[in-house]
């Protein structure tokens, strides 16, 4: 039976430690479910191409700003899709929390991002903090998430598609639904 490691009492982890913790949990988690607002390509830097047979479920906010600043990746939520990731939005999302197991837990400040993540050269501080979630959390947690959409890649296209009209717009001209 696999472990997961370093989540088995309650802490406080860095932004230096949680790349280890995720990559860690990730590869010895046969499910996992990952909530960020944000997502960059760092993510991918996160998985192994095995982990991609495994249930992961990403959530993200997505919002067309999001999109055109860089803080969401339209691209790498396809390619994580080619690969079988069932990923969701919702443009309220701004949680960060990260479920193996559907029990362990880092709740926290860091996006799935390079600085987020601590990947870049000049990486947010963050804190996050590592726990067991009791059923009750995990019933909060899917309930929230009802309200969230899937995306597919016929989406994301015609997200990008919209978004290109976008591009030449203000930034109070660009909406946030």
């Amino acid at each position: 039976m696999k472990t997961i490691s370093n989540l088995a009492g309650s802490k406080i982890i860095n932004t230096e430690e949680l790349k280890k913790v995720l990559r860690d949990n990730i590869h010895n988690s046969n499910d996992m479910l990952l909530i960020s607002a944000f997502l960059t390509r760092s993510v991918l830097d996160l998985f192994e191409e095995t982990d991609y047979k495994k249930d992961i479920q990403i959530y993200v906010r997505c919002r067309p700003a999001d999109c055109i600043s860089g803080s969401c990746d339209l691209e790498i939520l396809k390619q994580l899709i080619s690969k079988g990731v069932n990923c969701y939005a919702n443009y309220k999302l701004h949680a960060k929390l990260y479920i193996f197991d559907s029990k362990q837990a880092v709740i926290g400040s860091s996006n799935l991002t390079a600085n987020g993540l601590g990947f870049s050269n000049f990486p947010n501080f963050e804190l996050n903090y590592s726990c067991e979630l009791s059923s009750d959390d995990l019933d909060k947690v899917n309930t929230y998430l009802k309200g969230c959409v899937q995306l597919s890649i016929d989406d994301i296209d015609k997200m990008q598609k919209e978004i290109s009209n976008l591009n030449s717009a203000s930034p109070s001209e660009i909406p946030d639904k």
